[in-house]
């Protein structure tokens, strides 16, 4: 009986895998019969006696086309998505096409096929369509703690995220962007979403606004009733204190933008006719004063403190509307304020960076007419600025080019409008078509550009520029994906604090000591820090008992203003320590350990002016004590309380200042700043004052520098702390932001004038976790 033939085996889908996978890794090599033969050689090795160079690249020909062909191909380690560069790899691309490139879609097609999937992938078997979950559901329940920006799914496919302020934020991207986002803010540009940002609307009689927004505003410079400011022509940014407790009570920064009037409403509010007729002789009645009309003004806070700013305008609110009731010359007319929460009812982009603007206008197309004739079509690109020579002399003067309050109208004020378009009537593909036709204007119904800046220090820090585009609800992700794709980088969380250490201002919250923010801040960063403390064993952690730090997860504020005894520990005797060159006094103004003091913070562009008034005067404290009640006096406050006395006050006084270290070293967050005597202070203008200009800048220090900064002082020897040190990359060199005591800064002042060093106001900076000991110079931030 003949043998059974037998069937044929099937191949599974993992031997084809494997298949293609051997294939895509061999090389094809040609037979042996259709090479070309050498030419016979006498030599006993076989060599050829002489070769055709053409006739043996045409033999090789086969060989050479199959290398190339499999340097080519990398399907076997590589999938099409892994192909693209680094910042246009995306999650999405890994299983959709259309997310890849025209040229590797194809690829990527047959690397999603659907029989392949099932192949490889056994994925569980779906819920029936009467128990499936709607994907809007399924968001809303992961927002029950904590809510989500418009672009949160954007930003959560491509950055860490993390629960901030009642959001879930975005912190730094997921690539290594440090460096690149520096140089993005510095030479390009670079945008966040600020959305998160809280946002109060008042609305009333302008005067009654006015009268309460100066009873809890910083009362230094231009006030919320400025000129310059009620026109809505610019934007103020200020700091709100407790209602009438300035300088104590600071809460935080505010930003205050006042509604422009068009010219209708201003004919209309400033005219008040009579519905009754009046008799024949009787004389008109004047104009109603400017004071009397209807104005909105829109007061963004930082989310941290927005629940404290909406109950201080409450009640500095109502305190104005009892004076006015009960003010014989304002009780004939009632006046009501409306308090309105604006969370969540805008979208607020900032764009930073010298091409900031190239990116607004390669997004935006300001227009008038409902039309797309001339216009581009997704995805945007940046614009160059090209400037010819022949347009030069045309160029518009400097004091013609003002900023127009016609510039800032827009219907994104009236709630109305607002809630038209809340919800998108077209698709992201029309809208792409239109390139966002209807909020791409300046003066449309729905986008607002308002410029914006950081706070300028001194002309060696880089200054940051930019814009602030405000949009409606629900069209985040419209305006958000057409600034992207200008070019322009992402940035979370840090590259915005790091942008304000780079231009030299100060970071709330992190930067503001003395305010209820800071403290939640520090709390927090300290829960953080000592349970990455106490993860690591014993022999790799710090031993901060033998750095004589006692508390090294907070700042002691209190202590280094003399407030509360510090208890001091001798840690000289082992480190070289000298007794003449350490203070161990302090000032004793007040008794030690006073809880009625309140600390104070001494910022903003009026310390430098104060500092400089009250330094010149014999009494410090009495001249300080005058300028505040100065400045009490132009917002109608009543002088300072009785139990605040003058020398309390000096002596409860932080002052901002920027740290410079003079040769090597990075300072870090809340690294120790002492004072230093007259012999120390020489030492190190002298050490300093010898390094070699080639060489130093590269890390060498000097003999007599290295000696002193093994000098350690004693903990009563603090006058300060930092808030925010690091390697500034703009500067070259190590670069802090702190805060230090007013009496500590002028004697600093005085030392440096006595010993004739001019500008070079020297202490010594300490990390927490060594004990070198470095020379730095401070100076005003403002």
């Amino acid at each position: 009986m003949p043998p059974k033939r037998s069937a044929p085996q099937e191949i599974s889908g993992r031997q084809k895998k494997r298949l293609r996978v051997t294939a895509s890794r061999s090389i094809s090599v040609q037979g042996v019969g259709t090479s070309s033969r050498p030419s016979k050689s006498n030599d006993s090795n076989g060599l050829p006696d002489s070769i055709d160079v053409e006739k043996f690249v045409e033999s090789r020909s086969f060989e050479i086309t199959a290398m190339q062909e499999a340097m080519k191909n990398l399907a076997s380690t590589h999938r099409a998505w892994q192909e693209l560069p680094r910042h246009l790899r995306r999650r999405a691309a890994s299983h959709r096409v259309r997310r890849v490139p025209l040229r590797l879609r194809n690829k990527s097609r047959t690397e999603m096929d659907t029989l392949r999937r099932k192949i490889l992938g056994r994925p569980l078997p779906k819920r029936g369509k009467a128990r499936r979950e709607l994907r809007s559901d399924i968001f809303a329940r992961r927002q029950r703690d904590k809510k989500w920006l418009e672009t949160h799914l954007w930003h959560s496919k491509r950055m860490h995220m993390e629960n901030m302020w009642g959001y879930r934020l975005s912190v730094n991207p997921t690539e290594k962007s440090f460096r690149p986002s520096h140089r993005a803010s510095v030479h390009g540009s670079i945008l966040h979403d600020a959305s998160y940002y809280g946002l109060v609307e008042l609305k009333g009689a302008q005067i009654v606004l006015c009268r309460a927004l100066e009873l809890c505003c910083d009362p230094v410079g231009a006030g919320p009733s400025s000129k310059r400011f009620l026109s809505g022509v610019r934007g103020l940014e200020t700091a709100v204190y407790e209602a009438q407790s300035y300088p104590f009570g600071y809460i935080g920064p505010i930003s205050i933008i006042w509604r422009p009037m068009d010219t209708v409403s201003q004919a209309s509010q400033a005219t008040d006719v009579s519905p009754t007729s009046k008799p024949v002789g009787h004389r008109k009645r004047r104009p109603a004063k400017k004071g009397n009309r209807i104005q909105t003004v829109w007061i963004r806070c930082h989310p941290a403190i927005f629940s404290t700013v909406l109950l201080i305008l409450k009640g500095a609110v109502s305190l104005t509307l009892d004076t006015f009731n009960n003010s014989p010359r304002h009780s004939q007319k009632s006046h009501s304020v409306e308090v309105i929460d604006l969370r969540e009812s805008i979208n607020v982009f900032e764009i930073t960076g010298p091409k900031s603007s190239q990116v607004v206008h390669g997004a935006l197309t300001p227009t008038n007419a409902i039309t797309t004739a001339n216009l581009k079509s997704f995805p945007p690109k940046n614009t160059k600025a090209h400037i010819a020579k022949e347009e030069l002399p045309t160029i518009s003067r400097p004091w013609e080019c003002f900023p127009s309050s016609s510039l800032s109208q827009s219907d994104i004020w009236d709630k109305s409008a607002r809630d038209v378009l809340e919800i998108p009537r077209f698709k992201k593909k029309e809208l792409d078509a239109r390139l966002l036709l209807v909020q791409r204007s300046v003066r449309s119904s729905s986008a607002s550009l308002l410029p914006q800046s950081f706070p300028r220090t001194t002309q060696s820090d880089p200054n940051l520029h930019g814009w602030t585009l405000i949009v409606p609800k629900g069209w985040g992700m419209p305006f958000f994906t057409s600034l992207v794709y200008t070019g322009t980088r992402v940035g979370g969380q840090r590259e915005r604090a790091h942008q304000a250490f780079e231009a030299g201002a100060a970071y709330f919250p992190r930067d503001f000591p003395t305010s209820a923010a800071y403290e939640e801040f520090a709390a927090a960063r300290a829960t953080v820090d000592e349970e990455r403390w106490k993860r690591k064993p014993p022999a790799k952690r710090v031993n901060w008992e033998n750095l004589s730090v006692l508390n090294p997860w907070t700042s002691a504020w209190r202590a280094a203003l003399g407030l509360d005894t510090m208890p001091s520990t001798d840690v000289g005797a082992d480190y070289g320590s000298n007794a003449d060159m350490v203070p161990t006094q302090r000032d004793h103004l007040l008794p030690a350990s006073d809880p009625a003091i309140r600390p104070w913070l001494l910022h903003g562009s009026h310390a430098r002016v104060v500092i400089e008034n009250i330094a010149r005067l014999l009494s410090p404290a009495a001249g300080l004590f005058s300028e505040i009640n100065a400045l009490r006096r132009k917002r109608e406050l009543t002088p300072l309380d009785e139990s605040v006395t003058a020398d309390s006050l000096l002596r409860a006084a932080l002052v901002h200042v920027r740290v410079m270290l003079c040769g090597r070293g990075v300072p870090d967050d809340m690294a120790f700043i002492y004072a230093l005597e007259d012999k120390e202070a020489q030492s190190w203008a002298k050490a300093h004052s010898k390094r070699k200009p080639t060489g130093y800048e590269l890390g060498e220090e000097p003999a007599d520098a290295t000696e002193l900064s093994k000098l350690v002082p004693s903990n009563s020897a603090v006058i300060g702390f930092v808030t925010s040190g690091n390697f500034s990359l703009s500067r070259g060199k190590g670069y802090a932001i702190g805060a230090i005591s007013l009496v500590k800064f002028l004697e600093t002042r005085e030392q440096a004038d006595r010993l004739r060093q001019g500008s070079d106001w020297l202490v010594k900076v300490r990390n927490r976790d060594e004990m070198i000991c470095r020379a730095a110079r401070v100076d005003y931030l403002e």
